[in-house]
């Protein structure tokens, strides 16, 4: 596909300075650091990566609506509690293999017992009929079947096998534009995969880091280390000499929360976190990307006179879980540690590394936790049901499998939104059509640079 879009532009523009070309590196800031492949598991970095090894059988097209990618078709009628997918006959692995329904099949099951798996809710068992033909049993009838098709829960992996941690330096096999050469705790080397059933992609290799304070990502795109950054250049000194960006804003999906753990009172804690923080106040002073503010009443006396009435004058003490890689996090953190001190409660900022995070996250080892939820595909439901999935999976679930539009009331979870902010890159001018989805994640497989 991409092969074919490429000689289309060179003859639409042979008359012109610049075409793109296949071909040279790039190297880019992830949003944090990255600690597994399996596209069930980890944070926003992890979820970029995972989107350019593996694919799903329907991906979301430009104009917001899932589209066939390993699928060719989706056999689902109105009121059906059978479906059938039928697959591209001529798409491998990365290591030659061929991709065949039983590994569609399996990495559904493995989705269906995960808690990540959520977005597959209706779904209750899926079986090969043959190679090429997948059958879905499903709970309730599934108009939006294909939209959760296209979502990470749906990602296939050889026979349905998790993919390996960073951690084992060992690298996962999947069908997706780029393959993995090498990684550790602060990045992952990735190059073309010439057997894309898609299309090669333009560049033959992309390196992704995490970085560890925005101005040292800053300085590595001003000297030109990396093509892509994704903090603030102004971390840089404004009177020092600047290199020319290009701004690439994603749409506003990716909402900020802090959820309370399973503790005592959790119920007057939220409530307490809900009216205490400063919304407006904070996307201002700490979200650097374009974001507005969740809607709900600040009252800062009405918070401090909530937690008095439950504790008195003993001050409640809680820590907030920090991923210490997503560094923009903590500057939120410690804006919400001083709304938190005027309503009287004592906060600490409990900072970890990306790999402790999620671990934690996953087990519920927090009291308080700072996260950033992503939708798993552009529809309203599923985006509040990834809120919720964030800190409750099983709620996720079981309300997904009730309807396909279900109500989420979000004052009865343990979850407080903050804001919805889009993911921001800055790009250096040669490097075009980088794109960021409503994931967050940017869309390297299309990325290029021109020649003269």
């Amino acid at each position: 596909m991409r092969a074919s879009l490429v000689l289309l532009m060179i003859a639409a523009t042979a008359h012109a300075e610049t075409r793109a070309q296949y071909g040279g590196g790039a190297q880019a800031a992830l949003a944090s650091a990255p600690t597994t492949f399996d596209p069930l598991r980890g944070g926003p970095g992890d979820a970029e990566v995972a989107a350019l090894v593996f694919d799903t059988p329907f991906v979301i097209g430009a104009d917001g609506k899932p589209r066939p990618s390993l699928a060719l078709a989706l056999d689902n009628p109105d009121g059906a509690l059978r479906a059938r997918l039928a697959l591209r006959p001529d798409v491998h692995f990365s290591d030659g293999t061929p991709l065949v329904a039983r590994d569609v099949a399996a990495s559904i099951a493995r989705a269906l017992h995960d808690p990540a798996g959520w977005p597959l809710a209706p779904v209750k068992s899926a079986r090969a009929v043959g190679a090429a033909t997948v059958e879905l049993e499903l709970s309730r009838p599934t108009p939006e079947l294909a939209l959760l098709l296209s979502t990470p829960a749906a990602a296939v992996t050889p026979g349905g096998a998790p993919p390996p941690t960073v951690e084992s330096h060992k690298r996962p096999i999947g069908s997706g534009p780029f393959v993995v050469d090498g990684s550790d705790a602060g990045g992952v080397r990735l190059s073309a995969n010439a057997g894309c059933f898609a299309g090669r992609a333009y560049l033959n290799t992309l390196a992704l880091r995490a970085f560890t304070a925005r101005s040292d990502e800053a300085g590595s795109y001003e000297v030109g280390s990396i093509q892509a950054a994704r903090h603030a250049l102004a971390a840089l000194d404004a009177t020092g000499p600047r290199r020319a960006a290009v701004t690439v804003d994603g749409p506003q999906a990716l909402t900020g929360f802090v959820a309370v753990g399973r503790i005592a009172d959790a119920d007057v804690v939220r409530r307490v976190l809900a009216l205490a923080i400063n919304r407006d106040r904070l996307r201002r002073l700490t979200v650097r990307e374009p974001a507005t503010v969740v809607k709900a009443t600040y009252d800062p006396a009405r918070a401090k006179s909530e937690a008095e009435r439950r504790w008195g004058q003993t001050r409640p003490k809680l820590a907030l879980l920090v991923d210490a890689s997503r560094f923009d996090d903590r500057d939120v953190a410690e804006r919400i540690l001083a709304d938190l001190a005027r309503a009287g409660v004592e906060l600490s900022v409990d900072a970890v590394d990306a790999a402790t995070y999620q671990a934690r996250v996953e087990a519920g080892r927090y009291q308080l936790l700072l996260g950033t939820a992503a939708p798993p595909a552009p529809d309203p439901t599923l985006t509040a049901l990834a809120l919720v999935a964030a800190v409750d999976p099983a709620a996720a679930r079981a309300a997904l499998q009730r309807a396909p539009g279900a109500a989420v009331d979000l004052d009865a979870t343990r979850v407080v939104p903050l804001f919805v902010r889009a993911a921001r890159l800055f790009v250096a001018p040669e490097l075009r059509d980088l794109t960021v989805d409503g994931a967050g994640r940017a869309g390297w497989a299309d990325a290029h640079w021109l020649s003269h």
